[in-house]
């Protein structure tokens, strides 16, 4: 029998960006769920159940690390990953006490790049 596909939840307030990743992680064999800001997120995460978050830093409502608190309060083991072109120390340094988390930046990384960096913590091949 086979596993379901892993979910996940990306947030980003670029609805195109948010289009392309959608249909590259799909097409990748995840099931994808996306929301554009840090506030509704946080329902979506109750709701949908994701294995991992992909989120932008700055989004409206709440910032992604904001929201990245908050999800820790829900669940302290959900992988979260800050896919974002912020490079402020500020908001790194307080994106690394929330734990299981990674970083990429946007304009450094392929789509490719990111699915793989999805796969390796979510432990799928």
């Amino acid at each position: 029998m086979d596993n379901p596909p892993k979910k996940i939840l990306i947030i980003d307030d670029d609805e195109s960006f948010l289009l392309i990743l959608k249909n590259e992680f799909t097409a990748a064999g995840f099931s994808v769920v996306t929301d554009k800001d840090g506030k509704s997120c946080l329902s979506k995460i109750e709701k949908e159940k994701p294995s991992l978050v992909i989120t932008d830093i700055m989004l409206p409502g709440l910032d992604g690390v904001e929201a990245a608190k908050k999800i820790r309060k829900l669940d302290k083991k959900l992988p979260i990953m800050f896919l974002s072109n912020v490079t402020d120390s500020e908001y790194l340094d307080s994106a690394k006490d929330i734990g299981n988390c990674d970083r990429l930046i946007k304009s450094n990384v392929q789509i490719s790049d990111i699915i793989a960096k999805v796969k390796e913590m979510l432990n799928v091949k």
